[in-house]
């Protein structure tokens, strides 16, 4: 079953996938998150631009090696094939910044290259716009967490598709609920209930809350869930599910990708990554864009029973499959914390 996934919220570098070329990316806020699909597009686009391959590509620090030689050359293939419709995954090329700009803006992103110094510089903007429907449209409520009330919204169970799959690991239990979408692609949400004196309550899926988990111990978790989840058992203990609205914007850094050059002479000037995560009663949507100057200059040096609704009302992690991409091949990451859930205004 997570054979084949794109994961829409949640940093997922599984087996297969270096961690270390997303690790320490974004340590913004609560939530991780990164859009590799966004970055290989780019890259592509710049590699197709100047005529070159991606055996062509130099790196300057190991973080881009380690991307390149594999998170790349994983994604190049769904980049370059029919995976994605045209809104979904695009890109533009263009010697005028204002042009560029003009197109990030029109899309929802905030992120502006800097005027290019080089009248030969070019730049290259990539542009990721997916959306998922509920099979029915939730039903709007509202539910409190840590003394705040967040707006939230109702999943039936029945109406759209939704199992839930259940392990017990020492006094833990992990639960995963699998939601069926009007698109095909599934989502996935992954919470942790604790055994204590009042019986099992739900606690943030990382213990300490306080503190922000890294790139790394996010794609732990999620690839320990990929690798057992046949140890999984189905359950049918649960009406429905109830999340809560999200509004996610941050622009994890890319200056780890300066300095690679994409061509002789070519290299990386400016790189910037905005990342947009909206979900409610209707749906969710992620959208992400990158963009680069690519600019001639010398080359830098080189280094080598009882039925209740399951209330998700903790910080949890929440992922979407697509048919035909490998599960290592995530779309972008995210940890949600309570940072960018929705107040409830109405109360």
């Amino acid at each position: 079953m997570l054979q084949k996934s794109i994961l829409l919220m949640l940093l997922l570098v599984s087996t297969g996938i270096v961690r270390d070329s997303f690790c320490d990316v974004s340590k913004s806020g609560p939530v991780m998150s990164l859009s590799p699909l966004t970055i290989c597009k780019a890259l592509d686009t710049a590699s197709k631009t100047f005529g070159t391959t991606s055996s062509s590509f130099k790196p300057s620090n190991d973080q881009q090696e380690a991307f390149l030689s594999n998170t790349f050359a994983l994604y190049r293939k769904h980049v370059a094939e029919n995976t994605f419709q045209a809104h979904e995954l695009q890109s533009f090329v263009s010697s005028n910044v204002a042009e560029l700009n003009k197109i990030l803006r029109e899309r929802g992103f905030s992120i502006q290259l800097q005027s290019f110094r080089d009248v030969k510089s070019l730049g290259v903007v990539s542009l990721q716009d997916i959306l998922v429907k509920w099979k029915e449209k939730a039903r709007c409520q509202s539910m409190q967490s840590a003394g705040q009330e967040y707006a939230s919204f109702f999943l039936p169970k029945k109406t759209n598709g939704i199992t839930f799959f259940r392990r017990n690991t020492q006094d833990q239990e992990t639960v995963i609920a699998r939601i069926e979408t009007q698109t095909n692609d599934i989502v996935y949400c992954a919470v942790r209930l604790q055994d204590t004196d009042k019986g099992k309550v739900l606690v943030p899926f990382f213990q300490n809350s306080e503190t922000v988990p890294t790139d790394s111990v996010v794609a732990d978790a999620i690839s320990s869930l990929q690798s057992t989840f046949d140890k999984f058992q189905r359950v049918t203990n649960y009406n429905g599910i109830e999340l809560p609205m999200i509004h996610y914007q941050n622009q994890p850094s890319l200056e780890w990708l300066k300095k690679l050059e994409v061509a002789p002479e070519w290299f990386i000037e400016q790189a910037l990554q905005e990342v947009i995560f909206k979900m409610n009663e209707d749906g969710a949507r992620a959208k992400a864009a990158v963009a680069l100057e690519v600019e001639m200059k010398a080359a830098p040096p080189m280094r080598v029973v009882h039925r209740e609704p399951l209330v998700v009302n903790k910080p949890f992690l929440l992922w979407i499959e697509r048919s035909g991409v490998p599960a290592e091949l995530p779309l972008f990451a995210a940890y949600l914390h309570q940072t960018y859930w929705k107040i409830d205004n109405a109360q």
